[in-house]
């Protein structure tokens, strides 16, 4: 028996071990890193198919507004050059079937509340906080699919990190808040000189995380060539802020326009569905008109006073089978109350400044809805993760297999 090279073997592999660990310690103390596991870690269950994160790590939006992105692809591989990880989804592959409805009223402490619809599919739901070091903190859904999640079942945690690439409404910290609903026309695509390319949910996101006030919003448009994410229909965005101001923003043959309240009538406030607002739009389809109708006969009778109570019950009446989130966001209260999957009978109050804190609510003599629900179980469950697999493990591994083998031969 040779005990020198057993004595070798050992030396080199506890040497092995050494020089591992100091390179698993490198990963975890690796600032950025650390943050992109915390948040993947903060991923917390509040109901079925209703998760919240808080995102801590860096996204890097300067940098994504300066890199042309038309469509999901060119997000994926941004965040593959900023994050090290491939990811396989396509928006082109997603059906058309959005509906969406938003509207702002004022409440008796003239509060300007901002009401929203999202309306598709089926896919998990997650609120995500951020706080980016050079803008503005907010709190956003993001719909499950639009980030290669299709059901609760098959959480790729790693596909996370996307998250804040995907919203479809949010609100910052300052009280400017903004949703994006679909239109039936064909899809927007500029092409001015000199303009880098933004497409449909990283617009939701810069203005998120830049702007404090409608018009800076608007302005934030003209800075970019837009292009819609979903092939074949355009969309049309809603923003509001904690002013009192409204807009909605809708591109008619590739060219941006505004409409904003009918001062003529004293209006203050909007409400959209899926159809154009703008005159001679070229707009036929009415799509979603019954819904626009419902919301403006509610508004008329109520008028535009009305408690986040009231506001929540006009979603209700404006629901649809596919509406995944009811969202009544106070925008100087920097508060949003949420309701999921047509389910009116509890609600979650969230807030921008404190993450992963919910309170639940429900609706002051709610009144009866005709779409049944399914009782969610009101108890967060934080979700468990697994740590992440590295390239160490495979050599540690390896090594063993070696060390063993050389160990035994040389017994024999």
């Amino acid at each position: 028996m040779n005990y020198n090279l057993i004595l070798v073997h050992i030396f080199i592999f506890i040497t092995f071990l050494s020089t591992t660990k100091e390179i698993r310690l490198s990963y975890y103390t690796d600032p950025e890193i650390k943050l992109r596991q915390l948040t993947i870690e903060s991923l917390t269950k509040i109901s079925s198919n209703f998760y919240m994160l808080n995102y801590l790590n860096d996204y890097f939006l300067s940098d994504l507004l300066q890199f042309n992105n038309k469509d999901e692809k060119d997000i994926i591989k941004f965040s593959y050059e900023k994050f090290g990880t491939e990811y396989d989804f396509n928006f082109t592959k997603l059906a058309a079937g959005f509906a969406c409805s938003s509207f702002n009223v004022y409440n008796n402490d003239n509060h300007n509340l901002f009401g929203r619809n999202f309306d598709y599919g089926t896919s998990p739901t997650f609120i995500i906080w951020t706080q980016p070091k050079t803008g503005y903190k907010s709190i956003s859904f993001i719909h499950g699919k639009f980030i290669g999640i299709n059901n609760e079942n098959n959480i790729i945690k790693d596909r996370l990190l996307l998250a804040p690439y995907a919203p479809m409404d949010g609100m910052n910290e300052l009280g400017l808040a903004i949703s994006v609903l679909l239109l039936s026309n064909k899809s927007t695509h500029q092409s001015n000189p000199g303009l880098t390319d933004i497409t449909t949910s990283v617009i939701i996101r810069g203005i998120l995380d830049t702007c404090a006030k409608v018009e800076e919003a608007i302005n934030f448009f003209t800075k970019f060539n837009v292009h819609d994410t979903i092939e074949g229909n355009s969309f049309h965005f809603m923003i509001t802020d904690a002013q009192g101001g409204s807009v909605v923003i809708e591109y008619i043959n590739n060219e941006m326009k505004i409409i904003k309240p009918d001062v003529r009538k004293n209006n203050n406030y909007l409400y959209v569905t899926n159809f154009y607002l703008y005159p001679d739009s070229g707009d036929s389809s009415k799509m979603g008109y019954d819904r626009y109708i419902i919301l403006e006969e509610y508004l008329n009778i109520k008028g535009v006073k009305m408690e986040w109570n009231n506001a929540m019950e006009l979603l209700d009446k404006v629901k649809m089978g596919i509406t995944l989130w009811s969202n009544v966001y106070d925008t100087k209260n920097s508060t949003v109350i949420t309701a999921v999957r047509k389910d009116y009978s509890i609600l979650y109050e969230f807030n921008i400044f404190n993450p992963l804190k919910k309170i639940i609510k429900t609706l002051p003599n709610p009144e009866p809805t005709s779409v049944p629900t399914s009782e969610p179980d009101p108890t967060p469950e934080p979700q468990p993760t697994s740590e992440p697999k590295h390239s160490s493990d495979k050599f540690i591994g390896l090594n063993i297999g070696i060390f063993l083998f050389s160990l035994i031969a040389n017994l024999f």
